[in-house]
């Protein structure tokens, strides 16, 4: 297959959850890989990534540019490989919470493909990353499928075993679609520790709020679409078969060190 970019630049804008400020995001069409810049300096994705508490980033210019894995999980599914990525802001917005909105703006920018062939990076061997109860797993496949045994204990949360094939479009809408969610007892502790800020409430719709809405099966697809967010920080197209056993941001990228130095 060949690689990916988009015909026309595209634009979106809205609040960052974390911040609550008002970021402009363009991507505009692309051969070198995925550049992302602020602030007039570019950095290739695959290069100086991280955890950062709730969110997974990129640094750019001294900024850690929040909130990449969103848009990098839509990224992926739609597979975008090359593009000029401009952002006014050091955070993503938000968006719907969820990687449709960047998906369907792929879509209208319309798909470009280059000479170049794709270099599908799936490990030689399986790699295991696990600590206390977390576990995650990534076996080697030339499919991308993703298993999330998600238990809580919050008795109001069942336990999700639920897997999603890439190959599927009903599974590929279901990621898709599924918003970024919170408890809702949370949510003041996060104002206190300055992780959000009132201005945030304004991007609320854009979460799922658990204790105000019932839990379902946008529970493990969010966390599908983090780990394949998360997984794209390497700026590789990957595959593979993945187990994620209460992972998130900071296991995910331990899995994804792992694989790279293998």
């Amino acid at each position: 297959m060949k690689r990916k970019t988009v015909q026309n630049s595209i634009t979106a804008s809205g609040l960052g959850v974390f911040s609550g400020k008002e970021t402009q995001v363009k991507i505009s069409p692309g051969d070198e890989g995925l550049i992302l810049s602020f602030g007039g300096k570019s950095i290739r994705i695959g290069e100086n990534w991280k955890h950062l508490g709730r969110c997974s980033s990129v640094r750019v210019n001294d900024a850690d540019i929040k909130l990449t894995e969103h848009f990098l999980a839509a990224a992926r599914i739609w597979g975008l490989t090359d593009a000029f990525i401009e952002i006014s802001f050091p955070e993503f917005p938000i968006l719907d919470g969820c990687g449709l909105e960047w998906f369907q703006m792929l879509e209208r920018g319309r798909a470009s493909f280059l000479d170049k062939e794709i270099e599908t990076f799936t490990p030689s061997k399986t790699i295991i990353y696990a600590q206390d109860d977390i576990f995650l797993c990534w076996k080697p496949s030339k499919d991308l499928k993703v298993t999330i045994l998600y238990h809580h204990l919050d008795d109001r949360i069942p336990v999700y075993y639920e897997t999603f094939d890439l190959k599927n479009e009903n599974d590929k809408k279901t990621i898709l679609k599924s918003k970024t969610f919170i408890f809702e007892e949370e949510i003041e502790g996060l104002l206190e520790q300055k992780i959000i800020n009132h201005e945030s409430e304004k991007a609320i719709n854009s979460v799922e709020i658990i204790g105000q809405q019932e839990p379902g099966l946008f529970i493990p697809a969010h966390k599908c679409l983090d780990l394949i967010g998360d997984i794209y920080l390497s700026g590789k197209v990957f595959s593979g078969e993945f187990l994620s056993v209460r992972g998130g941001h900071a296991s995910n990228q331990k899995l994804l060190e792992k694989a790279l130095k293998k």
